[in-house]
């Protein structure tokens, strides 16, 4: 406590309380100034007390913060989407000649050739980007019913592509629908992520589009 003679008594005060204390250069009574004013009229030992924060506002801010993350992680679905969308639009054109997801017959010569296109260039893509094969898992039953079955996870082996085999060059055609189907698949999985992070952080509002 902080206590100083003042109106008639003695005046205490918490020192949590308490912001800083100045002491004035005239002489004069000793008292408490409470007025707002930084040059007061009477000369005397002026307390300041520290600004009072309520829990109220604190938990306003957290929440103002949560609010204001969660619109960013709906403006970067949102964009995540639309550039997901442009690029398979574009993929599409590219391949069928169409952006339309309706079913369609590849009559012309042109989209033919692009048909062929796109077979070419994903059996490259496997050549030139092999990916990992996928594990199996083996469930062997326990022998006493009361005990749950074994679980072994086997792994194929990673076999390299031989480096003296020369493997056959992209055509500029195919290299363009190998890279829209890159990008695609790249957004796919960014836009996942971000499907995964909604859902956990039960973010409102959130229209989830397959």
């Amino acid at each position: 406590m902080i206590k100083f003679q003042g109106f008639g008594g003695e005046i205490g005060i918490a020192k949590d309380q308490l912001q800083a204390i100045q002491k004035s250069g005239a002489e004069g009574p000793l008292g408490l100034n409470v007025t707002a004013d930084p040059t007061p009229s009477n000369p005397t030992e002026t307390v300041q007390r520290k600004p009072e924060t309520s829990s109220g506002d604190e938990t306003g801010g957290a929440e103002e913060e949560r609010s204001r993350e969660d619109r960013e992680y709906l403006e970067k679905l949102n964009d995540v989407t639309e550039r997901l969308k442009a690029a398979q639009d574009r993929y599409s054109q590219a391949v069928r000649g169409t952006t339309s997801s309706d079913p369609t017959l590849l009559t012309s010569e042109e989209q033919l050739r692009a048909r062929t296109d796109d077979i070419i260039s994903r059996a490259l893509d496997a050549q030139y980007k092999p990916s990992d094969p996928a594990s199996t898992k083996l469930v062997t039953p326990s022998p006493f019913s009361t005990l749950p079955p074994t679980v072994t996870e086997i792994r194929p082996q990673v076999v390299s592509p031989d480096p003296t085999i020369t493997l056959p060059a992209y055509t500029p055609r195919q290299k363009e629908l190998s890279d829209l189907r890159s990008e695609a698949l790249q957004l796919e999985k960014e836009r996942d992520k971000l499907i995964e992070e909604i859902k956990r952080r039960k973010i409102e509002g959130a229209v989830i589009l397959p």
